[in-house]
Formats: structure tokens, C-alpha cells, sequence
């Protein structure tokens, strides 16, 4: 990492405890998908369970794109993603400084392998953000060419994000993992395990609607949707343990202030800087 000029801050207008941060980012799409099931399957379930397709078919769960693409719920989902999607640029941003951080746990031989990986795994987490954002902006009764596109996007680059983490999260630690360590790990391959097996039946049973209009293989590609999408939120919630690890993790608003003479003295990879190099 090197000797780096310390900086202190001052003039603190704002502090906001990042466990806070984490909590309020994760609870946008996680409440807001539980709302727009929650009124279409109330008020509206012959609507949202209805199927263009097979219209003889009629669903027992219903997909995402038909609950969040209904009114009013297309503005309770279009309004939480928007604000969802700016927060996770800036976690991303912590988390490519966070890998960073570690640094020193990584051989020097394999130090352009491992910075490498966790520049793909940041910018291949922009991508992702993207696209959740696009799916909300373009919904499927909008235009579902587009909006089938920029969810491909969305789920192949969640994958890779999610097996580019771990990779990178078990590479990173020290020969001896932290009970949170370990704790992070097993929850996000966890949810990677979950996401493939969801992954895999949501393929099969949009095939099986698709081609052979089977009775009940919407429902269930439905089912897979709701798995993706909350064990994908499960997954970025591992944050709340990873960058808060040391505790007293916040978010300050206010004047960067060098300190002369002094270095950072990064340790097992506790500080983290405000922006990706």
C-alpha cells in the first residue's frame, strides 16, 4: 500500500452511522416488492396473474414485472429503486477500498491478479446497479423487448458479482478469519447457492411456459423471481458486517484536513478511503 499522508476531517457538518446507511439502502427494494405483491394480490389478482401468452393459464403467484408494473405500484417501485440505486454506487465505491485495504494479506506475486479481480468486481457491480435501475425504468408492459435485455444484464452480472466477491472476500482475509469473517462469507455463499438454484429453475420454467404453456410453470418461474431478488438483497446486505467490521463505520460530511508528518498505518485492512483509484 506505501506511506500515504493522513487526513483528518473538519468543520463535521453531517454524520450518518453506516449501519443506518445499510439498513435504509436494502429495505428500499426489499419493502417495496413486498408492497406491490402485497396490493396485487389484494385488489388486483386476476389482473397481475394473468398471462399473454397462455391466456387459459392463470397464475397462482405473480411475476415481479406484473406486480411492480400495475398502478400505483409502478411508482412505489420506480421511486424506491431511484433511491436505492445512489447509494449502491457509493458502497460499491467502499468496497473496491475496502478489498483494497487488504492488500498486504495478498502475495506480491499475485498482487496484479488480485487488483485485477477487484477492479472487475467493481465495475462489473456498476453494471449491475445499471441495470436494476433500468429494469425499473423500463417496464416489460413498456417495452419488453428492452426490459428482457436489461434484466439478462441484470442477472448475469449479479452472478458474476456475487462469485467475484467471494473470491475476492476469501482471498483477501488474514490466515486467521474474524468470527464476522466467517460469519460474511458463509451468508454470502449462502445466497450465491440460492441465486444459481433460483437461477437455474426460472430458466426451466420460462422455457416450460414458454414452449409448452404448462399449468403452473409461470407460478413457479414467479417463485424463482422472489428468491433472486431477495437473496440478492441478502447478499449486498453482507455489508453491514464487511465495512463496519471495526465498528463506528460513518458517513461525515465535512473538510479533508491533512495532518503533516504522519502515515497511514493500515491493519488487516480497517480503513477505508472515500474514492476507487
Amino acid at each position: 500500500m506505501g506511506n500515504e499522508r493522513t487526513k483528518k476531517v473538519d468543520n463535521i457538518l453531517a454524520t450518518v452511522p453506516f449501519p443506518w446507511y445499510a439498513v435504509v439502502t436494502v429495505s428500499l427494494p426489499f419493502f417495496s416488492i413486498i408492497i406491490c405483491l402485497l396490493i396485487g394480490l389484494i385488489f388486483q389478482y386476476e389482473a397481475v396473474c394473468r398471462t399473454d401468452t397462455c391466456k387459459h393459464i392463470t397464475n397462482f403467484i405473480p411475476s415481479i414485472s406484473a406486480v411492480t408494473g400495475a398502478l400505483p405500484q409502478k411508482y412505489i417501485w420506480r421511486t424506491c429503486i431511484s433511491l436505492h440505486t445512489p447509494p449502491r454506487f457509493l458502497v460499491a465505491v467502499m468496497y473496491y477500498n475496502y478489498y483494497k485495504s487488504y492488500m498486504n494479506n495478498i502475495n506480491q506475486s499475485y498482487r496484479g491478479l488480485y487488483t485485477l479481480l477487484i477492479k472487475a468486481s467493481f465495475w462489473i457491480n456498476i453494471i449491475e446497479n445499471f441495470s436494476l435501475f433500468g429494469t425499473s425504468v423500463v417496464l416489460n408492459i413498456d417495452n419488453y423487448p428492452v426490459h428482457e435485455k436489461i434484466f439478462i444484464c441484470f442477472m448475469v452480472t449479479s452472478m458474476v458479482y456475487m462469485f467475484l466477491s467471494l473470491v475476492a472476500y476469501a482471498w483477501s482475509r488474514p490466515k486467521q478469519w474474524a468470527p464476522e469473517h466467517v460469519k460474511s462469507f458463509r451468508l454470502k455463499l449462502l445466497m450465491f447457492v440460492l441465486i444459481s438454484m433460483a437461477t437455474s429453475g426460472l430458466i426451466f420454467f420460462f422455457l416450460l411456459h414458454k414452449w409448452y404453456c404448462a399449468q403452473d410453470a409461470f407460478s413457479y418461474f414467479s417463485l424463482c423471481e422472489y428468491v433472486i431478488a431477495f437473496t440478492n438483497i441478502g447478499f449486498h446486505f453482507t455489508a453491514y458486517i464487511d465495512l463496519n467490521e471495526a465498528g463506528g463505520m460513518y458517513l461525515i460530511a465535512g473538510r479533508s484536513m491533512p495532518v503533516e508528518g504522519s502515515t497511514n498505518n493500515v491493519k488487516n485492512g480497517t480503513k477505508i478511503r472515500a474514492k476507487a483509484d
